[in-house]
């Protein structure tokens, strides 16, 4: 069985934010987490945004993560 080896890094959102993420090495997390925070899903682009939020489906957490960090009155849950 191979270790599972994590690193780290820090990205900014499409809002701007400063947000730290650990991903694991050898993966797709990287190119996943760094797809989010370039925009790729437009996020800069909704208005700021309250309440709840269900990520249903998400993976490494990259969408929750830049919601949650560019809307601070929204409750993001992951699944």
């Amino acid at each position: 069985m191979t270790a599972v080896v994590y690193a780290e890094q820090h990205w900014t959102t499409p809002r701007g934010r400063a947000v730290r993420m650990q991903y694991r090495e050898g993966t797709n997390d990287w190119n996943t987490i760094n797809a989010v925070m370039e925009d790729e899903y437009a996020l800069a682009e909704l208005p700021a945004l309250s309440g709840l939020a269900l990520d249903v489906g998400a993976h490494v957490g990259a969408v929750s993560v830049a919601l949650a960090a560019d809307n601070p009155n929204l409750h993001v849950v992951a699944v």
